[in-house]
């Protein structure tokens, strides 16, 4: 920030909200941002390193939910359920997603030693109800016989009542493995059966585990295949997603290059998302499914000019992020120029309109997309309108609401947006040789009857294009397929 390359701050849709030698809240002054968080209703969870007022040479971690503080180092703490009581000596790991709240902290007992323990709570304002949890010394069921839960990690997914899954270490036989964590036992575990034939999981490093409200499991970590050959592995289910060596649906001649464990994510309706380096020299990917969002090296994707050098796939620990709708994805990355970027990317900008269209004169119903931006801070968005006849002069429409009137004026096509309907006539332009309208839509300045309007996060605007035609008996018009978008 303002050229101090040593700046931590933190932006919130685009806007800077802290930054170092600013006072923290909850008072002293902030050394350091660490782990940030975005529920789903859009509080923001953080983890700040501050001065202690008291003895300004000692640092205390603070997590903070929007303007509460709910855990300090310092904290006396009581856990009932997990018999835990004393005083919070360090958090090194949390997910939030209100009013659920996972963390994993250490622990210094009266009297007795310091324990590091996982716990999910239920937040109401500053107070925790601790529901459940995992403390250092506990058996680990599906680790193994005699494997002793030693040390949750920070990559932790909080999942409602269920508890969390994470990453974790396990004491085995005087060894220290790695091991990831699920529905109370871990869900894979060194030396463990593996979900390929005759394999085994070699958890030599920490591996990664991601599970919906489905309870389906995404696991990313590396695999002793029945040859005895060790292979980075992401498994949906049981189902390889991407094998080191092998190749991946949606990706021409791609084959997967060498890594330990993906940076990964699930989205609630199974997509699974994840980062791999391929062969191909210089070249990472970031997939959804069989989709590729996001590619480096020669044919990368292009970002303000230039080309993605790298997602950090082969860093351990997460490089993305993505809300449950697996709909809007973070990313964290480097440009070929050397500088830094995050990536904001979105999947399905638009949600097509229940309403049925005509064909018009290519014999086609005229499809609408949108591309851009839904984010009002960006406000980036265009809708773009295709499978038009050549030449047709045309225009967008928009509404609060949709309807339906067949044939309205003596047109050819339905009317689906409406009552109220505003129009983008400084945008009337002609279809061209490819028969497309692109309009370009100001979110702050939207048409209407009475005047142009600005647009609101949650607010959900539906679009239709309108276009003269022909027909047997002589001129007409038509209109496309209806498309929403709503702004966040």
């Amino acid at each position: 920030v303002n050229g101090d390359p040593q700046q931590s701050a933190l932006f919130i849709n685009g806007e800077l909200a802290i930054k170092r030698g600013d006072v923290a809240p909850g008072g002293g002054t902030l050394l350091s941002i660490g782990t940030v968080r975005v529920s789903r209703d859009g509080a923001v969870a953080v983890t700040y390193f501050v001065e202690d007022p008291l003895s300004p040479s000692n640092v205390l971690t603070r997590l903070q939910i929007d303007a509460t503080a709910v855990l300090e180092e310092g904290d006396t703490v009581d856990f009932p359920v997990l018999g835990v009581s004393g005083t919070l000596t360090e958090i090194f790991g949390f997910d939030y997603d209100a009013p659920m709240l996972s963390a994993s902290v250490v622990v210094a007992q009266p009297g007795g030693p310091a324990v590091r323990l996982l716990f999910t709570a239920r937040v109401t304002g500053d107070t925790l109800d601790v529901l459940s949890g995992i403390v250092e010394g506990d058996p680990v069921p599906g680790a193994g016989a005699g494997a002793i839960y030693t040390i949750p990690g920070s990559d932790i997914q909080t999942l409602d009542q269920a508890g969390a899954c994470h990453a974790f270490r396990f004491a085995d036989g005087g060894q220290l493995e790695h091991g990831v964590y699920g529905f109370g036992q871990a869900v894979a575990a060194h030396a463990q059966p593996g979900p390929a034939p005759n394999s085994q999981w070699n958890f030599d490093r920490p591996a990664a585990v991601r599970i919906n409200a489905s309870n389906q499991v995404l696991t990313s970590g590396q695999l002793t295949l029945s040859s005895g050959a060790d292979r980075g592995v992401v498994y949906l289910d049981g189902t390889p997603i991407a094998v080191e060596g092998g190749g991946l649906n949606g990706v021409l001649g791609g084959i997967v290059g060498d890594f330990h464990s993906a940076p990964i994510a699930l989205g609630e309706d199974g997509t699974p998302f994840f980062s791999v380096p391929l062969t191909t020299p210089g070249t990472q990917l970031l997939m959804a499914g069989d989709e590729i969002l996001l590619r480096t090296g020669a044919t990368g994707t292009q970002v303000a000019g230039t080309t993605l050098n790298s997602l950090f796939a082969t860093v351990q620990g997460p490089s993305f992020d993505v809300t449950p709708d697996g709909r809007t994805i973070i990313q964290r990355s480097r440009l070929t120029t050397g500088e830094s970027a995050i990536l904001l990317v979105e999947r399905g900008v638009g949600d097509p309109v229940t309403c049925a269209a005509e064909p018009n004169s290519t014999g086609m119903t005229g499809r609408l997309d949108a591309a851009g931006s839904r984010f009002l801070f960006v406000n980036d968005l265009s809708i773009v309108a295709s499978q038009l006849p050549q030449d047709s002069f045309g225009y967008l429409n928009v509404s609060d609401s949709s309807t339906f009137v067949a044939m309205p004026g003596g047109s050819s096509g339905n009317l689906c947006i409406g009552p109220t309907v505003g129009r983008f006539v400084g945008q009337v332009q002609s279809s061209g040789s490819a028969g497309e309208i692109t309009t370009t839509v100001d979110l702050l300045s939207i048409p209407q009857p009475t005047g142009f309007v600005a647009s609101d996060p949650g607010d959900t605007w539906y679009y239709q294009l309108w276009h003269r035609d022909a027909s047997p008996a002589g001129a007409t018009s038509n209109f496309t397929e209806a498309l929403s978008v709503t702004v966040q």
